[in-house]
């Protein structure tokens, strides 16, 4: 099934006012998820970096049925990984190597919805996109923050503790901050068992499904493609 009910509606801010409303469209055929979209957030736009917002033309594909592969590959250093649930890009969490390959949410350069414009204007996330998921953590178990361009699901990172979910746990990273290194690949390393997570930032669920998850800490999103 294509899953359109995973997406919000996106509805122009009134802070906004300045830019065209934003637009979000979600289709599925030959197995492919589409979704195409303007790029203008569906929230407050607060300019944190020197450029500024406009008005782009995405068109993100991902397939509909997941193949693992059988190794990982890292995420690329520059340009989309995945899409959020509001259409707009995720990017790795890193910075350009003109900006040192630094940590942008380290750096303090999002803005309270995990992102910023790039140089074309371009709004795009590094890290988990808190305007959009105000829930309590209990309602938040199973919510799908966005995907991967490989087509997994990343969720919330709250999971149910007990069959009735009366317990919730946030899972954690296992990339852990090793040096004050620029490069944010190099001060980070993953260390396996520190956290809930694997290299990739996922795990496979108790239904035995594989899933990346939004989590507070390095890789935020995603690490590499599972």
């Amino acid at each position: 099934d294509c899953p359109t009910n995973n997406f919000v509606e996106v509805k122009a801010d009134p802070h906004n006012s300045a830019y065209p409303d934003p637009t979000l469209k979600v289709s599925c055929s030959a197995g492919v998820m589409v979704v195409e979209s303007n790029g203008i957030p569906s929230f407050e736009f607060r300019q944190i970096t020197p450029n500024q917002l406009k008005a782009q033309t995405f068109k993100w594909q991902s397939p509909l049925q997941v193949k693992m592969a059988e190794t990982e590959t890292q995420v690329p250093l520059l340009g989309p990984v995945g899409i959020v649930v509001d259409g707009l890009p995720i990017y790795g969490p890193n910075e350009a190597p003109a900006q040192g390959t630094a940590d942008p949410f380290l750096d303090g350069i999002l803005d309270f919805c995990g992102g910023h414009t790039g140089p074309v204007g371009d709004y795009h996330r590094h890290a988990r996109p808190e305007c959009l998921f105000k829930q309590a953590p209990k309602d938040l178990v199973g919510k799908v923050v966005g995907y991967g361009f490989d087509g997994i699901e990343i969720l919330s990172p709250y999971i149910c503790e007990d069959v009735d979910c009366e317990s919730v746990r946030k899972l954690t990273s296992s990339w852990q901050k090793t040096s004050e290194a620029r490069n944010a690949w190099d001060s980070h390393g993953y260390v396996a068992g520190s956290g809930d997570l694997d290299r990739c930032n996922g795990k496979v669920d108790a239904a035995g499904v594989y899933h990346y998850y939004a989590t507070d800490s390095f890789p935020y999103l995603m690490a590499c493609y599972k």
